[in-house]
Parts: C-alpha cells; sequence; structure tokens
C-alpha cells in the first residue's frame, strides 16, 4: 500500500513539474526567438495549460513513467505553449527556423532536468526525512502556560458565532 502511495505521489509531482516546466519554457522559447511575450490574458491561458498537461501526465497511467512518454507531453506543451502565445501576441505567419530551435531546446532541457530531479528526488526525500526526525529534541520548547490567570475567562468564541450564526427558528419541541 505504501509503495502505491509513493508511485502516486511521485506522479502528481512529475506532472506538476511537467506543466511548470512546459508552460515556463514555452515562454522563455516564444520570447527569445523574436515571438513577443504573452499578456495577462496569455499567462492565464498558459497557466490552464500548464494544469491540463499536470494532470494528465499524473493521472494517465501509460504516462506516468519513462522518457517517451515525458518527452511526448512535453512537445505537446511546447506547440500548445506556442500556438497560445502566438495567439495572444496576434502574430501571424510561418513560424521561423529560430522559434522552432528555441521550442526544441526548451524540450530538451526540460526533459533533462524532469529526468535529474526523478532521479535525485528519493535520495533528497529520504535525507529531508532524516533531518524532520532529528529536529524536535532539537528545537526549544515555547513556554505556554495552561492556565488562565485569576479572574480571566476564556473567550468562547465557537460559542458566540454558534448564537450569532445558527437561526432558532425550527419545528416545536413536543413536551
Amino acid at each position: 500500500m505504501q509503495r502505491g502511495r509513493s508511485r502516486d505521489g511521485a506522479a502528481r509531482v512529475r506532472g506538476a513539474a511537467l506543466g511548470a516546466a512546459s508552460a515556463t519554457m514555452a515562454v522563455a522559447a516564444h520570447g527569445s526567438a523574436g515571438g513577443g511575450l504573452p499578456t495577462a490574458t496569455g499567462l492565464y491561458l498558459l497557466l490552464g495549460l500548464a494544469v491540463s498537461l499536470s494532470v494528465v501526465a499524473a493521472t494517465v497511467p501509460r504516462l506516468r513513467e519513462g522518457r517517451p512518454a515525458l518527452l511526448a507531453l512535453l512537445v505537446t506543451g511546447q506547440v500548445a505553449g506556442h500556438e497560445v502565445i502566438g495567439l495572444d501576441a496576434h502574430h501571424q505567419g510561418a513560424t521561423s527556423a529560430q522559434m522552432l530551435l528555441a521550442h526544441a531546446l526548451a524540450v530538451l532541457v526540460c526533459v533533462q532536468v524532469i529526468a535529474l530531479v526523478e532521479r535525485l528526488a528519493p535520495a533528497s526525500v529520504a535525507a529531508l526525512q532524516r533531518i524532520v526526525l532529528v529536529l524536535p529534541p532539537l528545537l526549544p520548547r515555547a513556554r505556554v502556560p495552561r492556565v488562565l490567570p485569576q479572574g480571566v475567562a476564556p473567550a468562547p468564541l465557537f460559542s458566540a458565532l454558534l448564537d450569532v450564526s445558527v437561526p432558532r427558528r425550527g419545528p416545536p419541541v413536543r413536551a
């Protein structure tokens, strides 16, 4: 059961990394090739694209592992990102060789970075778990008074909120 949970978590992290990297690199590639940067509307569209790619990458079983799946999703993200930014920037015409090269380079960089993170993640998580287990005894404890000073009544905030927000109407109570 634990193994399945860690795979699901890894798939979610991979999906999130894929979506974020794809959208970010699409903007960088498009801008560096002279295609212009997106406006706020284009960024919202790219955010939707990134979330969509993330969900697909995390939930479709065949796309959860392996470099071919990663490559296919990143190429899809770059093509879709190019189109979204192109629609937003209102530039028409054929895609230049420089633009094609910039997006292809973005795909290659993303594949390598995500593959590297996937390799390093288990060791990093294991190291963080050891640190988190060791830290609590080393941290100073805050002294919190367990009893309120004499003469001070606890503020019944929850009760006060319920008194105000819960209507008193209802069916009559039988005696």
